[in-house]
């Protein structure tokens, strides 16, 4: 019986001998994809509307799953990181700390993950992602923050009670949104 491996490319397990073969430093080793898929690669690579229209089904996919909420901690947790490192700050969260703290109420005015679309706030805004550092907040609240202090804005919530933000929240957001739609 012959050796099996896994191609990386179709998944599927097939004979060692479905593998083309490169030689390094005078020893034979397997590709990781099966002679199929390299065959189909190799024919996309000399093939520039091809390659186009394969990056552009990717992007469509990608497009859709952050429309659809698609592991929305793992994007959540890539924007983080990467608007961290764009601005030189420091940002220590991993994936089931953010899907922890998506799967809590907002801390300001109370609501859900299945009726708020939950994300990331931090406390400092001069901070970065920090595990000590974020709360737990729907888009509204967060984006009716803004840069404001976290005092100044705890006193906004007390002031106005958990029932009444989400009312104001609410109105705010719709009202920037129909103000620029006009434009």
């Amino acid at each position: 019986m012959s050796d099996q491996k896994t191609c990386t490319k179709c998944g599927e397990l097939k004979p060692i001998e479905e593998f083309q073969t490169r030689i390094v430093s005078g020893k034979r080793y397997p590709r990781t994809r099966c002679s199929k898929c390299e065959n189909q690669l190799r024919i996309l690579r000399r093939d520039p509307i091809a390659r186009i229209r394969q990056s552009r089904n990717k992007n469509l996919s990608i497009k859709n799953q952050r429309a659809n909420g698609i592991n929305r901690s793992r994007w959540l947790l890539k924007d983080s990181r990467q608007s961290d490192k764009r601005h030189g700050r420091e940002n220590d969260l991993d994936l089931k700390f953010v899907q922890t703290m998506l799967s809590r109420p907002c801390l300001y005015c109370g609501a859900g993950a299945p009726l708020a679309k939950m994300t990331l706030d931090r406390r400092d805004n001069s901070k970065g992602h920090l595990k000590s550092n974020v709360n737990s907040s729907c888009v509204r609240c967060n984006w009716a923050r803004g840069r404001k202090p976290l005092e100044v804005w705890m006193r906004i919530v007390r002031k106005l009670g958990k029932d009444k933000l989400r009312l104001h929240v609410y109105t705010k957001s719709r009202s920037w949104r129909w103000r620029h739609r006009e434009k």
